[in-house]
């Protein structure tokens, strides 16, 4: 991390920051508790318990790596800005906020463009993260669709009838073991993407667990 000097000489006093980096300990908790959620083993809730566990850890490594990169890109007067998508930060594509971001970072540190795969990939976190954080009781339901009369008049619903639709609920769309695997391996590929850009050394990343396909 990046130490940062401030001086202020009508206080007559200076800072140092002395930063301590959260996004590898956020990533290497990711991929410890989407291993967890992979045991056969374990109950639906426990497997329920180690996946949410894994995406919020996801979401949470990849805000803070991108928070971290604007200290080095990002001017103290624009901060407030970018952190809320204003005025020349706002947010034109069709992303997420947060992928925003990570695109403007990779552009403007790095002169480059993310894969769209990735890109995706990262959004699709974002979202399940979203979906956890601003839960909603009927769209996180699962909906069985029967149908029903056309009429005005009153009406029965047969509830054993066949359905025509069931649509998969939040646990079973987005809180998954194979999606907090799905999360983790897109996080993780994004830091190998930067270090190589930056001619890094990957094997920075061997502390973090692997998953079996």
């Amino acid at each position: 991390m990046t130490t940062i000097l401030k001086a202020n000489r009508l206080k007559g006093e200076s800072i140092e920051y002395q930063s301590i980096s959260m996004v590898s300990y956020f990533l290497c908790w990711a991929g410890e508790y989407a291993k967890k959620a992979l045991e056969p083993k374990l109950n639906d809730e426990q497997k329920l318990k180690y996946s949410i566990s894994s995406i919020m850890m996801n979401s949470l490594s990849l805000e803070a790596f991108i928070n971290e990169r604007a200290e080095n890109v990002i001017s103290d007067e624009n901060k407030i800005n970018f952190d809320r998508c204003r005025k020349e930060f706002a947010n034109k594509t069709n992303y997420s906020n947060t992928v925003w971001k990570l695109i403007f970072i990779f552009n403007t540190e790095l002169d480059t463009d993310l894969p769209k795969e990735l890109l995706i990939a990262l959004d699709n976190l974002m979202q399940s993260r979203h979906k956890l954080v601003h839960y909603k009781c009927e769209e996180s339901a699962r909906k069985i669709k029967r149908r029903a009369p056309s009429t005005d008049d009153m009406f029965s619903i047969d509830f054993s009838s066949e359905p025509l639709e069931v649509e998969p609920s939040l646990i079973e769309k987005n809180l998954t073991p194979t999606k907090a695997k799905t999360h983790y391996e897109a996080v993780l590929e994004l830091a190998r993407t930067y270090i190589r850009l930056n001619d890094g050394d990957l094997s920075v990343l061997d502390e973090y667990p692997a998953l079996n396909p």
